[in-house]
């Protein structure tokens, strides 16, 4: 059994894809790209998710959710916040102007 220190630290949600990531899923959409060479392409950046996470002291990795193909990259960040204040009741909402002073 791994013991982990007492207070491991972990990451949750999608690595960041890199850049060279987002034009192979389209040329894979569009026929282009067989399955073999994006499977390559997830592996790949499965690993440099993975050497991020360890670079930086991460106790638990991941593998940065690179196996999904649906990335949700394009949300708005305002409905990620509604998400969370939904799920959060008690946390105060600032509006705008608020927002810009609490940065």
């Amino acid at each position: 059994m791994i013991r982990y220190p007492k207070y491991a630290t972990t990451v949750i949600g999608a690595h960041s894809v890199p850049d060279w990531y987002e034009p192979l899923d389209r040329l894979l959409s569009f026929g282009q790209l067989s399955m073999a060479s994006m499977g390559d392409a997830q592996y790949r950046s499965t690993q440099a998710a993975i050497l991020d996470q360890e670079l930086a002291g991460i106790d638990v990795v991941t593998g940065g959710e690179m196996h999904r193909r649906t990335h949700n990259r394009h949300s708005p960040a305002e409905r990620d916040a509604e998400l969370f204040l939904a799920a959060h009741p008690g946390v105060p909402r600032l509006n705008a102007a608020e927002a810009d002073y609490a940065a």
